[in-house]
This record gives C-alpha cells, structure tokens and sequence, in this order.
C-alpha cells in the first residue's frame, strides 16, 4: 500500500512539475545605467565610467568589473561571485552610487543600478506585421494594447519591444524670425506648456454644494496650438507668426523586418519560477484572440524558447519507452521469463515517477539538468533487482532477498554518495547540478525501496512458481574462458597495478584529445549572419538596405524565413552593454531545412553585396548563463587611450571591437568674447544643445492618448557646418551670431570604450586572434578558456572530493584500510572507456561528461564489490547488470540527428561501464588473489 501510494503521488506529479531549461541559479550580475547626454564617450570615461568603477570595486563579492562608455551613455557591468547574495549587494551598490554622485558632473542624472535583464534566448518572440504597411499605428497597438494584455499574464516577467515608430507633434520654428522675436526654443516649448494645462481655480458653494473650479487651457486642436501668446521683445505674439505645427513619425531608434516586411517585435521573458510551456499556451491563446479581433494586423509567434523544452520532456519519454523496451528483452534473455522481465523493467517508469515527485516536493524544475539525472537512472536502477531476483532463483525467496539486502544497499549507497559534494560545492557545478544529484538519488533510493518491497511481494503473490522453475542464464563459454585468463595472469603479480596505471595515463591522454565546451551543441533551427555598417551611417539608409537584402535571401532557394533586426534601443542595456554590439549593426535569423547548403548561398548573396558581415556563433545554454564569449581579450599596458587604439589598429586591422569611430565637430570659443558676454561654456553647449535636438513641451492629448509635442528648428537647418556657422545664439532676447564667439573644426574620435578590471580592453575575434603576431598573442586572453578553466578545475576538486569520500564510505563498509584500494582500481577502466566513447564518436569533454565521470565513480565499484562478496563467482551478475545499463543507455548515447543534450553524458557512462566490467572480472580477482583476500 506504500508502494501504491508513492506510485499515486509519482503519477500526479508531472502534471504540476514547473518545467524550464536549466535550473534557477544565483542571478549574478548588476547592470549600472549613467546616462549623460551630449557628453561623448571619451569624456563620459574619464568623468563618469571610471569613478563608478573605483566606487563598485569595493562591493563585497565583486569577481568582475566591466564598463563600455558609448556616445551619452555609462554602462558598468559587475559579476559578483558565486553564492553572494544578490539583493544584498544591490542595496550595497546603490548606496555606493549615491555616495558616487558628488563627483560625477553637476548636470549627469544619477546612475541606476538593477539586476542584469534576461538572456533573449529564454524569450518568446511575437511579430506584429500591419497588413496596410502603417508601422506607426501597429506600434501604437502594441505600446496601448497588447504589450498590457501580455504584462497581465502571470507568467509574464517582462516585455521587450524592438522596431517601434512613434507619433510626435513637432512645432517647427522658423530659425530667423525666433532670432528677431528673441525668443529661443526654451522659452517657446515653456509658454506652450504653461499654456497647455487645465488649472484649479479653487472652490465655491452652491448652496450646500462645494463646487470645484477651473480654467481650462488644455489643446483641443492644432489652432490652440498656434494660438498661443508668446512673449517676444516686440511684444505679445501668436505662435502661428513664426511657426507651424505637424504630426509625424519620431526617428526610430531599431527596427525589425520579416520577411522583408516591416514589423514590430516583441519579446516575453518568463518570470522566474514560473512555467515556461504554461506561459507559452498563454501566449498563443492571446496572439489568436488579437489576430481574430485585430484584421488590419498579423500576429506571429517567430520563437518559442518552450518548444525545446518541450522537444527534450518528448525525447526523455520517446528514449525511455525504447531503452525499457531494450531492457525488457535483455531480461527476458537473461531470465527467459515474461513475469520476471516485467517485474524487473517496471522499476524504470515507476522511478521516473518517483523522481518526479521528488523534485516537486522540494520545489526544483523539470529541465535539461534533472533530466539528465532521469536519464542515467535508466541504466542503474534496474541492478537492484536483478541482483535480488537472480538470488531467489538460486535460494527461497525470502532467504534471498534478505542475503542480499546488504550488499544492494551498499551498492547503492556508493552509487549516490557521489552526489553527496553537489549540495556543498560552490560553482555553476553546485548550482546547476544539484537537481541532477536529487533525480539520481531518489531514483536509486526507490530502485533500493522496490526491490525490498514491491518485488518480494510480486514474487510471493504472483511468481512463485516462476521463481522457482527459473534458471538465470549463465555464460560458460564466457566463465570458462576468463577462468584460463585468470590461471596466466594470477602469475603476474604487478599486472594489476601495472594496468591500474596504463588505464589512468591512457584515459588522461584521450581526455586532452577531446575538444573541450562548455555543453555538447544541439541542432541548430536557425544560423545568425551580423552585417555592420559604418559608424554613424543613417538609420534609414540602413533599414532600406537591409530590407533589400533580407528580400533577396528569402528568394533563395531553401531559405524558409528571414527575421532581420537592427539598430537599438536605448532600453536595451543586454546589447549596449556587449562591447561587441553597434547600433549600426543588423543581425540576419534565417532559417532553412538544409543549413549547410543555405549557409553557402547567402555566404554568396552577402559577398556579392559588398557588406562587411560575420556568422554569429551560438552559444550553448549554460555560456549564455555564465556569459562566456568564444573571442579574445586584449588590455592596454597603460592609460593612454589613443595609443592602445593605435597599436589595436596596427595589430589587428580593425578585427576588434568595440571599433566605432565617429566625426566629432567642436566648437573652440574665443574665450575674452565669451567672458565680455557672461557665457560660460557649459550654458553656450545647453544653447547648442537646443538648438540642433530641439526642446520638448508638455504632451498633446488625442483620443485618450498623450503624443509629446517637440518645439524644433526646420529640418535640416543646421546639418551642414556651413549651416552651422550661421547659427545665432540667444543670450537674453539678444542674438548673437555664433560665429562671433568661436569656429568650427572636425575631429574623428572613438564612440565606444570598453574597460575590464581597471584596463582599458578590446574583444578580438578568433580569426584575428589567430593572425596576430607572437608579442602581441601572447597577451591575448582567451575568455572561453578562462570559463572552461572555472570549470575543469571545479570538476577536478569534485571529482577528488568524490574520491575521498568514496574511500571513506567503502573503508567504513569493510572496515579495512586496503580493501576499498582494490575496489577502486575498477575507477581509471571507467575512465578510460568513457574518454575513448567520446573520443571514437566524435563527442566532446563538457560538463555533462566530467558529471558522467563522477557517475562512473560509484557505478565502477558495484562491480568489483559484487565479485568480492561472491568470491569472484557471480561473474555472471556482474554481465547481466552491466549489460542492461548500457542498453538502457543506447537510445540516449546515439545522436545522429543532434537533437539529444543528454548524448555525452549516456556516452561517457556507457563506454565506462563496458570497459570497466570487462577489466573489473580480470583485475579484481587477482587484485584479492594476491592481497590474500
């Protein structure tokens, strides 16, 4: 009844399990955001990024400090180390950048500091295409209407809008007659205000009534608009005599197109602890309702980040059913019985269920990581009970099953006590693979628990009769000849050791000649091409361009969708805090059935188009997590910004980024002309400032929706320099022409600078990394190596901590100091076998193999304690157990179709286990032969 009511918990359990891609981790990074407009990015180094930078160096916990200083704009990335309490040092942070702010610039806003956004991989993207090609008004769906519906969800963590145009109305001033009037765009945007407001009169009482009073001035109309008085140095004025009023499309800070249509993109973040799949069902129940409701535009759901869970929750299941089907009939060879099979392989689903209600009692997630723990469950949990059933058949039943109580919880304590370190070792491996250690564990736990409760039962009740006819298959071929194996090298005394060694040096060697990542790559659905453009290059000229090209690859042949996406806004702090990123850049999604064949054709339509692009390589789940870049780093020796730009340029030839040069125009005052008049430098740039960006006023209300109104100069009426010497500034109502004051000059200068730890820094892709000369590569810093370092090094304390701990378990379980040696010699055959399976198929050293490793740890030494136990009679047991596992883990291990994050990690374990059940009936009888055991 026990047995039935975990069953009953275990079925109930997957229907209320969260499902996401990786386990919930300590979120790590803060994001700072200064902005100081119109300052450029040389002066916003030296007066805004660097202080923060000295200011957040003493956060506790800080690993890493990185700032990228852009053209009016500071942004200062900090990663903090693991285990460090995030909301604690935001606190701590923000209450350094208030302290920070006294020596930043009197006119700087103060700096914001928050937790560092989501990854765009974890998002859903929705497309919103306008049917009648009016992008301004879907974006006024989108910001009014759908953005709200989609927040309102309570999955929803977030929502990010890409390729919006907005309505502004602009009141356009005529340059001369302002000047004439004195009356510069400050003050005109300031009497449209005032005058665009209902103002509180008081009150009054109407006999026991308190009526409230007001005037009301709020702009109905254009009219109103031009109707306002200003007040010039002739004297009252209208509006209208110097101006006129229209509504047009704001410049557009990104946009997006699909298909070569122009659209708006959205993307939806899944809060944290939320179910991804639950938020996506949501999601499109929304998209079909707005796109039965809405017929001027179409809704589309680009990518859905919850299709790869859901693929990988399917692969578990379909992989399952196919190793229990293998299993099943491996048993019913063994044990040529149908009960007996059945009764052994039902522990695999009924496991899975467990583990599933495991995990939702203590609040973990169904994703890549536990199910990698599911996954290996299959090829372990079968062993308890065969070794128990193999036992009944030799004696009565419940003689049997309590002969081998001992030794089965033995095994599977040594099994899940590897796992033990996870719940105490820091790291990503802590963190991320503590849901893998609890799959494991409970999975074993409840193969212990079937075979000393449902299975005694089942025999009892149902196959007592067939236990007793049963006669486990043996191998006498096999025995007979490993028994004249055995007779050779019992001769041999150091053979064992000997080979202990070889296993250990030759796994080593295989382990450096397997290409190291931070997790095996998937198929991809999907390649990225990046095309960038010069540094300043018009954002419309930009967009026609990339409308074109996006056109021409999706006549290609093969290609299914384009998704292209450019320029950036200026709440995009995830792509301006990437030193790598430009907002002049545009990134191609293309997708296709053949990738290979589809990525030659559009490598040729992009040659042919003159553009300067790159592919985009995408990174696995767990880089994105960490923020692991494939590209180099190279830091100045000193501070003298100018020269390490140069020797980047000489070395690298522009292959670095960021590398954004942009034409600077400065104005040098005549300093005795700016004192005879008062003008400080500082009111001279505000003046300047007004001038060419306009000056914002109180927003125009229009059918319930507020459009800000921006009082400007004629467009295009200071573009050119000389233009630009012809402009008056207003000092009072005074014009003063600007040319009196000062001259114009050019200068070219950087518009992004990255720093790292203190250095100022460029990002260097592999190709030029590659090139560079040996002085200059031997100060590259490859920031992958740097994350697969973090890595290995943890895996290799984990992996001698297991060892340690597994001494111990295995001396307590003796009680002798040189008997556990023996068992572990069965450890480097394991190794060896598991580094040559992902050698031989082409896999690869990532985090799912060191885990495998640590697997084969406890699964190595089952063996060598079973021979033991038997006096190296049960050679048979030892076959039996180990051959089930590994075709349990078939299914798994072989990936043709790369659609299996799990395949190393089956791989490593499977090739292990072979090579360590072959070595373990040699070594370890002649191991306890020669120890006198």
């Amino acid at each position: 009844m026990y047995f039935c009511l975990v069953i009953f918990l275990g079925a109930v359990s997957p229907f209320l399990l969260n499902v996401n891609f990786l386990p919930d981790a300590s979120e790590r990074f803060i994001m700072v955001d200064a902005p100081y407009q119109g300052a450029r990015a040389k002066e916003i180094r030296r007066l805004v990024a660097i202080p923060l930078e000295e200011s957040l160096s003493s956060l506790k916990g800080v690993k890493n400090i990185e700032s990228i200083s852009r053209d009016g704009r500071a942004l200062v990335k900090v990663e903090l180390k693991w285990n460090v309490d995030i909301d604690l040092a935001l606190l701590e942070a923000r209450a350094l950048l208030d302290a920070a702010a006294d020596s930043l610039p009197q006119d700087c806003p103060k700096p914001s500091a928050q937790k560092k956004p989501e990854s765009e991989s974890m998002a859903i993207r929705i497309l919103v295409l306008p049917k009648d090609e009016n992008i301004s008004k879907a974006s006024s769906f989108v910001n009014n209407e759908l953005k709200g519906r989609l927040l309102a969800l309570d999955e929803c963590g977030g929502v990010k809008t890409s390729g919006l145009v907005e309505r502004e109305i602009v009141i356009e001033v005529d340059s001369n007659l302002s000047s004439y009037y004195g009356l510069s765009l400050e003050q005109i945007a300031q009497e449209i205000s005032l005058s665009n407001f209902d103002y509180p009169a008081g009150s009054v009482l109407d006999g026991e009534n308190d009526l409230m009073l007001k005037t009301e001035g709020a702009f109905k109309s254009f009219d109103d608009i031009l109707d306002t008085s200003l007040n010039s140095n002739e004297g009252p004025l209208k509006a209208r005599h110097l101006a006129q009023v229209k509504k047009e499309d704001k410049d557009f800070d990104s946009f997006c197109h699909y298909n070569g249509e122009r659209c708006v993109s959205l993307q939806v973040f899944c809060k944290k602890g939320k179910n991804p799949l639950r938020l996506s069902r949501k999601i499109k129940e929304t998209v079909k309702q707005a796109n039965e409701e809405k017929p001027n535009y179409e809704l589309i759901i680009q990518d859905d980040c919850s299709k790869e869970i859901m693929g990988t929750v399917k692969n578990l299941a379909i992989n399952s059913l196919v190793g229990l089907l293998i299993a099943f009939f491996l048993l019913l060879f063994f044990f040529n019985s149908v009960k007996m099979s059945l009764s052994i392989a039902a522990v695999i689903p009924f496991s899975l269920l467990f583990t599933c209600a495991v995990l939702l009692a203590l609040k973990r997630s169904l994703n890549i990581i536990s199910i990698s723990g599911m996954t290996i469950c299959l090829g372990m949990i079968v062993d308890n009970s065969i070794v128990a059933l193999e036992s009944a058949c030799d004696k009565k039943i419940d003689a049997a099953f309590l002969d081998v109580r001992l030794s089965n919880v033995a095994s599977t304590v040594t099994s899940a006590i590897v796992f033990l370190p996870l719940l105490f070792i820091g790291g990503i491996i802590g963190e991320l693979f503590l849901d893998l250690a609890i799959s494991v564990a409970s999975g074993l736990l409840f193969s212990l628990f079937y075979s000393f409760s449902a299975l005694p039962a089942l025999c009892v009740l149902f196959l007592r009769e067939d236990v007793k006819k049963c006669k486990c298959r043996s191998f006498p071929l096999l025995e007979e000849r490993l028994a004249k194996v055995l007779r050779k090298t019992n001769k041999i005394r150091f053979l064992c050791p000997a080979l202990a060694l070889a296993f250990t040096i030759l796994s080593l060697l295989a382990m450096l000649g397997l290409k190291k990542e931070m997790q095996e790559k998937t198929r991809e659905k999907f390649f990225c091409e990046k095309i960038v453009f010069p540094c300043g290059a018009d954002l419309k000229l930009v967009e026609s361009k990339a409308k074109a090209l996006s056109c021409r690859i999706k006549e290609a042949q093969g290609v299914k969708n384009v998704f292209s996406q450019g320029g950036v806004e200026r709440t995009d702090l995830n792509f301006l805090a990437n030193a790598e990123n430009k907002k002049e850049s545009v990134f191609l999604f293309i997708e296709a059935d053949d990738m290979e064949k589809c990525k030659k054709l559009v490598k040729k339509i992009l040659d042919n188009s003159g553009f300067s692009y790159s592919e985009i390589e995408r990174r696995d789940l767990i880089s994105e997590r960490l923020e692991i870049s494939n590209n180099f780093l190279f830091s100045a020796e000193d501070d003298d910004v100018d020269r390490f730009w140069a020797g980047c340029e000489k070395a690298f030839n522009g292959g670095f980024s960021p590398n954004e040069i942009s034409m600077q125009k400065i104005f040098k005052a005549d300093k005795k002309q700016m004192e005879r008049l008062k003008l400080s430098p500082y009111e001279l740039s505000q003046i300047l400032r007004r001038a060419l960006n306009g000056a914002a006023a109180s927003s125009y209300c229009e059918n319930g929706l507020e459009i800000p109104m921006t009082v400007k100069f004629k467009k295009n009426e200071y573009s050119a320099q000389e233009k630009l010497g012809s402009m008056n500034a207003l000092l009072g109502s005074s014009p003063v022409a600007l040319s009196s004051l000062g001259e114009w000059s050019e200068k070219a200068e950087e518009a992004a600078l990255f720093r790292l730890n203190g250095k100022d820094s460029k990002v260097i892709d592999k190709k030029n990394a590659a090139a560079a000369p040996f002085e200059i590569a031997k100060r590259l810093v490859s920031l992958k190596s740097q994350g697969l370092k973090s890595l290995f090094l943890n895996g290799a304390f984990l992996l001698a901590l297991v060892l340690a701990l597994l001494y111990c378990i295995l001396g307590a379980q003796t009680e002798s100091l040189t008997l556990p040696l023996y068992y572990l010699t069965a450890v480097p055959p394991s190794f060896f076998g598991a580094a040559a399976a992902l050698l031989i198929f082409g896999s690869s050293l990532n985090i799912n193999s060191i885990i495998a490793l640590t697997i084969l740890f406890g699964s190595s030494v089952n063996n060598s304690i079973v021979l033991h136990e038997s006096g190296g009679k049960k050679t048979s047991t030892v076959f039996i157990t180990s051959a089930t596992s590994i075709a349990s883990l078939l299914p798994f291990a072989f990936d043709p179709l790369q659609t299996n994050p799990q395949s190393s990690l089956s791989l490593a374990v499977a090739g292990g286990l072979a090579m360590s059940a072959a070595a373990v009936l040699i070594m370890t009888p002649n191991m306890l032969y020669w120890s006198g055991k």
